[in-house]
């Protein structure tokens, strides 16, 4: 246990080499991507840098979550937009497409999902996965015994958002599942 949350110990994550080719151009395409939230919203967002997720081999199913610190903000433009990408072969993540921890007022009780309702989101190799950051996700476990998964990670936040800083990032809306 870390402050009180549980540490995944078959998962680690690192910032991108910021001398590396391939960063300056992920770099490039999350700002174009932050274009579609500003055609669709009149918002300007920007994005996080960028993380290399690492699921260690014979890691299990990550814990469901929602990423979006600012849980109780109503309406649009969301703060927060999650980006995933495939840097090799598929990648995948779990999803309750139309789940969100988006409830309106604080609250003590755990947000729940059923397990029965989960789908494999597969994502080709240098495609983009965009969802809003309080879906309710987790990443997928890895079957290898010798091979290490990864894919990037980062977020889109709104630029005048008190959300810009890198400690509100962090902050997660747990989730309880159930068959």
């Amino acid at each position: 246990m870390l402050d009180g949350a549980p540490v995944d110990r078959q998962r680690r994550q690192t910032f991108m080499n910021r001398r590396w080719a391939s960063t300056v151009i992920l770099k490039s395409n999350l700002a174009c991507l932050c274009d579609l939230p500003f055609h669709m919203y009149g918002r300007r967002y920007e994005a996080s840098e960028p993380k290399v997720l690492l699921t260690l081999p014979a890691a299990r199913t990550q814990m469901t979550h929602g990423d979006d610190a600012d849980k109780y903000k109503k309406g649009n433009p969301r703060s927060m937009i999650g980006v995933v990408m495939a840097v090799e072969d598929v990648s995948a993540l779990d999803t309750w497409p139309g789940t969100f921890c988006d409830v309106t007022e604080p609250v003590e009780e755990q947000f729940i999902v059923r397990t029965s309702l989960v789908e494999r989101t597969l994502i080709p190799t240098g495609a983009f996965l965009v969802f809003r950051g309080d879906m309710v996700h987790r990443g997928v476990e890895n079957t290898s015994m010798n091979r290490v998964l990864r894919r990037v990670h980062a977020y889109l936040t709104i630029c005048d958002s008190p959300m810009a800083s890198e400690n509100c990032r962090d902050e997660t809306c747990p989730v309880k599942e159930i068959p």
